[in-house]
């Protein structure tokens, strides 16, 4: 058994219709699939706003009958500055906590995994030409979305080194940037949430290696925390990439279980 629990369909930013992507998901053998679209973000002005997440959560209640019995099926949601916003979550099974932008000296927010160049022009004209100060801006942001709102699962904890595999932008060995990370990392860990590990940058070409770095998993795994193996995948191809890659990964930092989520919650399964 094994969930599979951060996805995306076309009403949002996916590339497959909700129907397609858990036909590709019961086709696998997974046992729980969790749709979870980006809720409407008006900084990051992207996800699906008020007209669309109705229909967004009747298709998941729609597909969870159709597969009743087979592969269950939840309905949850990625979002972010929902304090902010006052989202009412009760129609969710789960919240995956993100962070998707920084907001610039300028007063104008960047999306950090878009694009290379967009990264470089929020260091450029938002951050003054210094990386490290972003950087700063997305952990400290991220920790204070974490700490006003119930999240169920952190998403891709450090999607900030997104390009920095292919591109180094800054460097990820520095005690400057591991101590942002870390604390960032500690606050977090003390609301319970569970951790995934997310291989999202794999399939789309940007790391060889899942979301968190091996560092922050040690930390996680010193501290007591939990940890889901995710895709955020965008597409019905991509499903369970990397999976048996990240179980053998999580073996050698020290993990002896990882969890699941059903629809009685989380459960933990033997490595």
């Amino acid at each position: 058994m094994y969930s599979c629990v951060h996805t995306h369909s076309s009403l949002c930013d996916g590339n497959n219709t909700m129907e397609e992507m858990a036909a590709a998901a019961y086709k696998l053998g997974i046992s729980v699939y969790g749709f979870s679209g980006h809720l409407f973000e008006a900084n990051g002005d992207y996800g699906m706003n008020g007209d669309v997440l109705p229909k967004y959560i009747a298709e998941a209640r729609r597909l969870k009958e159709i597969y009743r019995g087979k592969m269950q099926v939840l309905c949850g949601i990625e979002a972010e500055e929902i304090a902010e916003i006052g989202v009412d979550l009760t129609p969710f099974d789960y919240v995956i906590g993100s962070c998707h932008t920084v907001k610039g000296n300028n007063g104008k927010y960047y999306p950090v995994d878009i694009s290379v160049d967009i990264l470089n022009d929020a260091v450029k004209n938002g951050f003054s030409g210094d990386i490290m100060s972003l950087v700063k801006d997305y952990y400290e942001r991220f920790t204070n979305y974490t700490l006003k709102t119930r999240y169920d699962i952190i998403g891709h904890f450090d999607l900030i080194t997104k390009f920095n595999e292919k591109i180094p932008m800054f460097d990820t060995q520095s005690n400057e940037y591991r101590n942002l990370a870390l604390s960032s990392l500690d606050a977090m860990l003390e609301t319970g949430c569970v951790f995934e590990v997310n291989t999202g940058a794999i399939s789309r070409g940007w790391r060889t290696a899942p979301y968190p770095d091996t560092f922050i998993l040690k930390r996680i795994l010193e501290k007591g925390g939990r940890v889901i193996i995710t895709s955020d995948t965008h597409s019905a191809n991509s499903l369970d990439c990397f999976f048996n890659e990240t179980e053998q990964l999580l073996k050698d930092v020290g993990f002896k279980t990882v969890c699941d989520l059903t629809e009685n919650g989380f459960i933990e399964r033997h490595l």
